[in-house]
């Protein structure tokens, strides 16, 4: 099997390439800066050259491709929300989506399966109330960016090619911006949820996420919409508490709402002190397992020795 991966160079398309290779696949990743990533992987992954314009290096590729995985997308947390910034985070989702269908409208053969990364992040807000993929999207710019992310590759979709659609909550991985962030703040005895913590907190073990996919090209479910979290989303400070007992430090100092949106302006009204309790309905009912389902095991996990 062969597997091409977009965006093949973040936390996620690397926990997947890890994986792929595993399983005897073939992956070829599409980066901005593709010998630096073919010799990361000594040769074991071929690269190909990623450019906001044009697809031509990596058309060809398309014709004997089983899967097609687009991860593109620059970080949505890290940096304040300028201007310049949500064209940046806007740009190098849609653009790219809308790129990557001219690239198969333009090959003559197509991926079996096409896989279309989204966020959590669509939803409208709704306080305490779990959330499924029927849930309705909200109307501000994280949402707009979601619902335009989304649509960007709705034309791949034909007799030919299935599409699905993974709207990922917060990743728990011992790589990731929020682990390391949280993890820092707790070994130096700062460790607080953010704002009032009641805002929801969906999250999802990296082992899980990457199982899904398997789950998914393996399997070949119905194409739509798929929620990639844990069936057990807690609050923020319920989080920020098992984290605390993991790291065998308190959770203590809470960060007043005013000091982030402060720092993170919109960012923080959408993404840091906003959150929803999301399920994920549509894995459950075609017969995914969760190996880590309760937040306490994954947290144990990410956290253990070896890490």
């Amino acid at each position: 099997m062969k597997i091409l991966i977009a965006g093949a160079s973040g936390l996620i398309g690397s926990y997947l390439i890890d994986n792929f290779l595993k399983n005897g696949f073939e992956v070829v990743g599409l980066s901005r800066n593709p010998q630096k990533y073919e010799n990361r992987y000594m040769g074991k992954v071929r690269f190909k050259k990623w450019q906001e314009n044009d697809y031509s290096d990596w058309l060809s590729e398309l014709a004997d491709t089983d899967v097609f995985i687009n991860l593109i997308g620059e970080m949505i947390a890290g940096k304040r929300w300028s201007p310049e910034r949500k064209k940046i985070l806007y740009n190098s989702r849609v653009l790219s989506g809308k790129l990557i269908s001219e690239a198969f409208m333009a090959s003559p053969v197509k991926p079996a399966i096409f896989i279309q990364t989204s966020a959590i992040g669509i939803y409208a807000a709704n306080p305490g109330n779990i959330l499924d993929e029927s849930a309705p999207a909200g109307s501000n710019f994280l949402s707009k960016l979601c619902i335009d992310w989304e649509k960007s590759t709705e034309s791949v979709e034909n007799e030919t090619t299935r599409r699905y659609v993974f709207r990922i909550g917060n990743v728990l991985a011992r790589e990731s911006f929020l682990v390391r962030m949280f993890k820092l703040q707790f070994r130096l005895f700062a460790g607080g949820h953010l704002g009032n913590g009641k805002q929801g907190f969906s999250w999802i073990h990296v082992d899980d996420l990457v199982n899904i996919y398997n789950f998914v090209i393996s399997h070949t479910p119905s194409s739509g919409k798929y929620n990639l979290t844990a069936p057990n989303p807690v609050s923020m400070k319920d989080f920020c508490k098992t984290l605390g007992k993991i790291l065998h430090r308190p959770s203590w100092l809470p960060v007043p709402a005013f000091m982030l949106k402060l720092l993170f302006g919109e960012l923080a009204d959408e993404a840091i002190l906003a959150g929803d309790l999301i399920k994920p309905e549509a894995l459950l009912n075609k017969g995914f397992e969760f190996n880590y389902p309760q937040l306490k095991l994954a947290l144990h996990s990410v956290f253990s020795a070896k890490n």
